[in-house]
């Protein structure tokens, strides 16, 4: 009888998860081998060189049994961290990465980084539907600028409460289209922590913790 062969034959069972599966074929391959061991002929003992074969095989079960575990425990812990994280922001003010900020009252504001100087500077806002309400000149000068909106369309209409979205069109000296970083700010309300990444909910916005900026506690 080969155990090797016996051992890996099993690994082809179906089983509700990897781990389990590569356990079972562990505890098949210890039964198999002290079998073998066990009603060998003493005649032919087992060979030197199978038997070191098969050892190996069986620490290389072993080792793939406790990585797998010992993955599962690193996931488990950085899920627990980012949860932890995720409800350490709420009540706190937050700069995040975001195009789509919200319109309240007459008043909407982004902030848009040029990585270089522009020979033009266009910002449209649209609406939620991608209609574009708004079109003003902005800066050229590279780094940080602030736009403040005032909720009024291109024909001067006041516009309702709601999602805008600003795009910064804007071209280097050579001609390239600049691609410029935009943000906007807001105070956390919610964490959603059930998921395999931790979400936030800023305004009317959910963002994950990677587009988070600069947190502050108001």
């Amino acid at each position: 009888m080969n155990v090797t062969q016996a051992a890996q034959s099993s690994t082809s069972a179906q089983t509700t998860s990897g781990r389990q599966q590569l356990a079972t074929n562990f505890d098949t391959f210890l039964k198999l081998l002290t079998t073998q061991l066990q009603y060998q002929d003493p005649t032919e003992p087992l060979d030197t060189n199978q038997f070191t074969t098969q050892l190996v095989q069986y620490s290389q079960v072993e080792q793939q049994i406790n990585t797998n575990k010992n993955l599962e425990a690193l996931l488990s812990l950085n899920q627990s961290a980012s949860a932890g994280t995720a409800l350490s922001y709420l009540g706190k003010s937050v700069v995040m990465k975001s195009a789509t900020t919200t319109l309240s009252d007459g008043a909407a504001n982004w902030n848009y980084e040029l990585p270089s100087n522009s020979t033009g500077t266009q910002l449209v806002i649209t609406d939620s539907a991608g209609k574009i309400v708004r079109t003003l000149p902005g800066e050229t000068l590279a780094g940080k600028h602030a736009l403040s909106w005032d909720g009024k369309s291109n024909t001067g209409a006041d516009l309702p409460n709601g999602a805008y979205r600003l795009e910064v069109k804007a071209d280097s000296a050579s001609g390239s289209k600049l691609s410029a970083l935009i943000t906007t700010s807001g105070v956390v309300s919610e964490a959603e922590v059930t998921g395999s990444a931790p979400t936030l909910k800023v305004g009317a916005h959910t963002v994950t913790l990677s587009d988070i900026i600069s947190v502050r506690t108001n």
